[in-house]
């Protein structure tokens, strides 16, 4: 089993989210900011049989889109894609439900 970790733009997270429950892969969400996607994020927990990572990858790549933010440090005219979503797939030892 997996757990997967996902940092995704706070838009994306509904539907994402939904497509996830509606395959059968239950998710938690909690809100989250900064660090890999420069904003106001959302981070999901899912654990998921091995054979099943490839569905949940293909769900949250469908469903991201890149964000475009202004950095008027950086340059106050031009957008820059901060990205669309940063995935973490870690083992699980143990799991359990109570």
């Amino acid at each position: 089993m997996k757990l997967i970790v996902t940092v995704v733009n706070k838009e994306d997270t509904k539907v994402i989210m939904d497509e996830m429950t509606a395959m059968g892969h239950p998710v938690t969400q909690t809100d989250s900011y900064g660090g890999f996607l420069n904003g106001e994020n959302s981070t999901l927990f899912a654990a998921v049989e091995d054979n099943r990572v490839d569905d949940v990858l293909e769900i949250i790549g469908r469903y991201c889109h890149e964000a475009r933010k202004v950095y008027r440090e950086v340059d106050p005219t031009k957008p820059i894609v901060v990205g669309s979503a940063v995935v973490f797939v870690a083992e699980i030892d143990i799991f359990t439900q109570f």
